[in-house]
């Protein structure tokens, strides 16, 4: 075994909660090392070895001994490959500088740990941390830091932290993280940073953005991706992906039967669309490196049939879990869908410290076959309820069949009908075509496409939530409608007495806090001959925070 770094088998997943001193511990990272291989599996790691180049006709290597400065021959008859990602640093000018990071190795992590105690501390101004990237690794690093004092700001390109989410779901996260206290800075890149020379080092100082903005900083952490690490494998001849992964079949051989990879240099197939993919995670590489060193020791026996893409991430108090694909990828590959979200508490209401999730789900609009599910909340449940939608797609089951599964239930775990069980239920009446449904967003925007003063006339807007709700939250501004309030327990009597002011030839939309009330309010109103009737998805949970009252232009 060959490392080019010097060490190997560590927890890269652990180095935010590192330099955040919540792994107080630097050796608990470790989790193996050449000895401890030698002895129990008399395996030969050697660190700080790099392979320059690979012939594939003689199976042999040439490897650089780093440390002797030497080159050595090695033959082979089978090879693994599993060189990994690496961070991914912007050609932007000052993206080198001394106190500019990325956070992938063990050294990484000391640098990073150095810097910040060389900075100056609480007493004298806080520390300006800018993290570049609202990925996993850069919102854990984000929430480290912090948590340790420093005055925290996240940069991201797109219009959303956590890119693989969709946005909806994204927003719980962004939406927390602004209310803790952390400057967040969306769709905004970073053009250049700006340096001043530190003795003999060039230092940040300000980071500027696409859209001008100046950011002050101290310490500026990288977290913009990884890209697979295929230089050996291209140059080798083994065949890539048009992303550059290195492409494996079911018993991760690669083009060339005598060589295997795997982890985050690979090109694996989604399980849910059948395209290939990379994963840059670590549930996968591990799987991937049991079933390539079997079949490299053996015959290839062992297989690994894809992934899922399951991730969970925590941030200040909030978790964020998805497996499967989203709406947008749905969209982008145009996918037949139809979307599902629930708002929960993590275990019944009754027993106290019960957390809230919001849970969306896609599934096929023609086989009601389960396509993806993302969570946020808790953060108690939320790893729960992830797993056990993971399994049910790795299943291919339908919503149908997720309706029916038998899970466990006490009051300080669950409800007697989890929230697994809730997702399905909507899915499943979707599916079933009891109910129309469209996000607000997709409701002010039909409205803004018809002109002011014919608004009236076709739309009709029912709040079905309580009078303490309407004076709380309030309901979004759309110019030419006038929300009318009825309470869901209300609406029969309302429609039989002389006061109702609803036309059943209009468009309603019907609106309540999660999406329950509005459903069976929906069900009543298509039940007393009403048209055309939809039910406003998720409810005004789905708009976070400040921009809870959003208006329609005039």
């Amino acid at each position: 075994m060959f490392e080019k770094g010097p060490y190997i088998s560590f927890s890269n997943c652990g180095l935010p909660y590192y330099i955040g001193g919540l792994v107080e511990n630097r050796d608990k990272l470790f989790l193996s090392d050449p000895a401890s291989l030698a002895a129990r599996y008399n395996i030969n790691a050697r660190t700080s070895c790099e392979v320059f180049s690979i012939d594939r006709a003689a199976k042999s290597l040439v490897v650089k001994d780093l440390t002797q400065n030497q080159d050595v021959e090695q033959h082979y008859d089978k090879l693994i490959l599993c060189p990994g990602a690496t961070a991914i640093v912007p050609p932007i000018l000052g993206a080198r500088a001394a106190n500019v990071f990325t956070l992938k190795t063990v050294p990484d992590a000391d640098a990073i740990l150095s810097w910040l105690r060389h900075l100056p501390d609480a007493a004298s101004g806080k520390n300006r941390v800018v993290v570049v990237g609202a990925g996993f690794i850069g919102l854990e690093a984000a929430e480290q830091l912090f948590r340790g004092g420093a005055d925290v700001t996240v940069v991201e390109k797109t219009d959303q932290v956590l890119p693989v989410f969709d946005r909806d779901m994204a927003a719980f996260v962004s939406n927390n993280l602004v209310s803790k206290g952390v400057n967040v800075v969306l769709d905004d890149g970073v053009e250049e940073v700006f340096t001043e020379k530190l003795g003999q080092s060039e230092v940040a100082k300000e980071i500027k953005l696409t859209s001008g903005k100046a950011l002050p900083c101290d310490l500026v952490i990288l977290s913009i991706g990884v890209r697979p690490e295929t230089q050996l494998a291209s140059e080798c001849g083994l065949q890539l992906s048009p992303t550059k992964g290195i492409i494996v079949d079911e018993y991760c051989r690669t083009s060339d039967p005598n060589i295997y990879a795997c982890g985050d240099a690979t090109d694996i197939v989604n399980l849910v669309t059948g395209n290939r993919q990379q994963f840059a995670l670590a549930g996968p590489a591990n799987r991937m490196g049991r079933v390539a060193g079997s079949n490299a020791a053996s015959t290839d026996h062992a297989t690994f049939r894809g992934a899922l893409g399951t991730c969970i991430v925590e941030c200040l108090g909030v978790a964020a879990g998805m497996t499967g694909i989203t709406e947008k990828a749905c969209k982008r590959d145009g996918i037949p869908y139809n979307v599902a979200v629930v708002h929960q508490q993590h275990h019944t209401g009754v027993y106290p410290g019960a957390n809230m999730m919001h849970i969306k789900t896609l599934s096929d609009s023609s086989t009601g076959r389960l396509l993806g599910a993302q969570i946020v909340g808790g953060p108690h449940g939320v790893d729960k309820r992830i797993d056990v939608f993971a399994t049910a797609l790795h299943a291919r089951m339908t919503v149908d069949d997720v309706e029916e599964l038998d899970l466990a239930y006490a009051p300080q775990f669950a409800s007697a009908k989890d929230p697994v069980h809730m997702a399905a239920f909507v899915a499943a009446n979707q599916h079933a075509g009891l109910v129309n449904e469209m996000p607000l967003p997709d409701v002010l925007a039909r409205i803004a496409s018809v002109p002011q003063s014919d608004r009236p006339s076709q739309f009709q807007l029912l709040d079905v939530r309580g009078k303490d709700e309407w004076g709380r939250d309030g309901v979004p501004d759309v110019p030419g409608c006038s929300w009318i309030h009825v309470p869901v327990n209300s609406l029969r009597a309302y429609l039989d007495s002389t006061k109702c002011s609803l036309d059943p030839r209009k468009e309603t939309y019907v609106l309540c806090q999660s999406g329950l009330r509005s459903y069976l309010a929906a069900r009543v109103l298509v039940g007393r001959g009403f048209t055309t009737v939809w039910n406003v998805r998720g409810g005004f949970m789905m708009v976070p925070g400040e921009k809870r009252r959003a208006e329609v232009d005039g």
